[in-house]
């Protein structure tokens, strides 16, 4: 049995705080807007993080189909993966049933897919399991809540039609359902990307931080500046090439994602600050989660837009890719499907 997976990265926004959308830069400095699953949490984003499930699960391969209207949104990655594919593509229906016929013709029997959305942990050879015992074309994962976007399909005996109708209308033509008890986090809001962050802090998901952890509960990046005056309290994370400046204080599962600055005297408490935010002076920046000039209230469920960018703002740095950062072109040659 030959298992691969598909991951299809299409053009929609994350919904908000609470029930009200928000729209959250990728990258404050140009106000790109992108799924949550790209954002990066704990130094990677979510969708960085499914690849890695999916090829610990012993995928020959993992084929990112990804709107060609979504390609300049994508994440860097951490690093390079030889058995990933990037397929750009005008029509994402077109591409999932090219990429199922590919993957008759290579010999792959199985294929696990999902949309850039959740983060799923699975025992995905149980799911596998399951499914070749179901004899259904199609198995959808769901939990205790909801569905999870989530499949496993034959390649050779599922309808093309049925799969995609499946992936973008929410309609299972003769599928099974199979109940994961591991972790799930739809991040459907910004609450549920604070929620990832403190999970992993607790150890109730397999996420980890990146970096190292110089002390217990306390994960440093490369390049991260810590200034010797300030205090960094377990749990909490600082990201690649960010600055915390003298007399900061950076306290309860609070995370600072890459190529950031926290300036003197600021404390942020129960928070996450998104990749390449500055935060100024002298603030307390409590329960809530900072992208740009924007910062998102949890406990009172409000976005306030900051004007000032001595308050915060963007961390505008001369080359905005800092050596040793990889993005997805070196995973492979992308293929482009019109």
């Amino acid at each position: 049995m030959v298992l691969g997976a598909i991951l299809v990265v299409g053009t929609q926004l994350q919904a908000g705080v609470g029930d009200g959308p928000v729209a959250v830069p990728l990258n404050p400095a140009n106000d790109r807007l992108a799924p949550l699953a790209f954002v990066e949490i704990l130094g990677c984003s979510v969708l960085e993080r499914m690849v890695q499930l999916f090829l610990a699960s012993d995928a020959e391969c993992v084929s990112l189909l990804v709107d060609s209207r979504t390609l300049h949104l994508l994440p860097e990655f951490r690093q390079s993966y030889s058995k990933v594919d990037l397929v750009v593509a005008g029509d994402l229906a077109l591409a999932i049933g090219q990429t199922l016929k590919s993957y008759c013709e290579n010999g792959i029997d199985y294929a696990l897919v999902s949309t850039a959305g959740a983060y799923t942990e699975c025992d995905f050879i149980d799911l596998l399991w399951f499914h070749r015992g179901s004899r259904q074309p199609i198995t959808r994962v769901v939990n205790h809540k909801s569905h999870v976007d989530l499949w496993i399909v034959d390649c050779a005996k599922v309808q093309p039609s049925d799969l995609v109708s499946a992936v973008f209308a929410a309609k299972d033509h003769g599928s099974a359902s199979y109940m994961v008890s591991e972790y799930v986090n739809p991040l459907a809001s910004l609450a549920d990307v604070r929620q990832l962050a403190v999970d992993a802090f607790n150890g109730r998901c397999a996420v980890r931080p990146a970096g190292t952890e110089v002390r217990p509960g306390v994960w440093v990046d490369e390049k991260a500046d810590i200034h010797k005056r300030a205090r960094i309290v377990a749990p909490a994370y600082i990201g690649r090439s960010s600055k915390t400046c003298e007399d900061t204080v950076i306290t309860r599962c609070s995370t600072i994602e890459s190529l950031c600055h926290i300036d003197f005297g600021t404390v942020v408490e129960d928070s996450s600050v998104l990749s390449r935010s500055y935060v100024g002076i002298w603030l307390d920046v409590s329960h809530s989660v900072v992208s740009g000039n924007r910062l998102f209230d949890l406990h009172r469920d409000v976005a306030l837009e900051i004007p000032d960018c001595s308050v915060l703002g963007p961390n505008v740095i001369p080359a905005q890719r800092t050596k040793g950062e990889t993005s997805l072109a070196p995973v492979s040659s992308p293929l482009v499907l019109d």
